[in-house]
């Protein structure tokens, strides 16, 4: 799941951006519609993100 969701948020250019809470939103509800499960989506995105600040 790490690998879709950086493939998820590099696609959306969440990493080039001041303010990436869109695009985490963005990622995330693709997260969902590929069946993840909310709280694992949240997680994800979350953990990603801050690796890269």
């Amino acid at each position: 799941m790490v690998e879709q969701t950086r493939q998820q948020l590099q696609e959306l250019g969440a990493y080039e951006v001041p303010n990436p809470t869109v695009y985490k939103a963005i990622a995330m509800r693709r997260l969902l519609d590929q069946g993840v499960n909310e709280s694992e989506a949240k997680q994800s995105v979350d953990e990603e993100m801050n690796s890269h600040q």
